[in-house]
């Protein structure tokens, strides 16, 4: 248990350090020419999402971390941002338990008794999640626009 509060408080961490140097902003600020489309929008938030899942292995840390970056960019394309909190649950919370150095695919693995790889094959939520939620905001289905 130790091991993975210790982990959680240096995953913290990090992603303070990523936002209070501006790696996050410089980042977003390189690829803020290509979201000009609801689409892209979407879509731009839900990878990040899942990329600061693999790279820091912090849920709550991919939750922050893009919900700040991408506020501004859902009110420009006129989404409300219950839009972006459905990006974030989708595509950044449910997809943790799929990376084996995250606390949560820690945790299952180490309660289980099976690596990651083993009950990867039947986490069907988990899997589909972010692919139906990049495919619905690709479509523009099932969005919220600011009145």
């Amino acid at each position: 248990m130790l091991f993975t509060v210790s982990l959680v408080i240096l995953a913290l961490s990090m992603g303070g350090l990523l936002f209070t140097l501006g790696i996050i902003q410089s980042f977003l600020g390189r690829i803020e020419a290509l979201l000009k489309k609801v689409s892209s929008v979407i879509i731009s938030s839900a990878v990040t999402a899942i990329g600061i899942n693999v790279l820091i292995g912090e849920q709550y840390l991919s939750i922050l971390l893009t919900g700040q970056a991408f506020q501004s960019s859902y009110e420009k394309v006129g989404l409300a941002n219950k839009n972006l909190s459905r990006v974030m649950e989708d595509a950044g919370t449910v997809v943790n338990p799929l990376v084996p150095w995250s606390v949560c695919g820690i945790f299952i693995s180490q309660v289980l008794g099976v690596s990651t790889l083993e009950y990867l094959p039947f986490v069907f939520f988990c899997l589909l999640s972010p692919i139906l939620t990049i495919i619905f905001g690709y479509m523009g289905k099932t969005l919220t626009r600011i009145s």
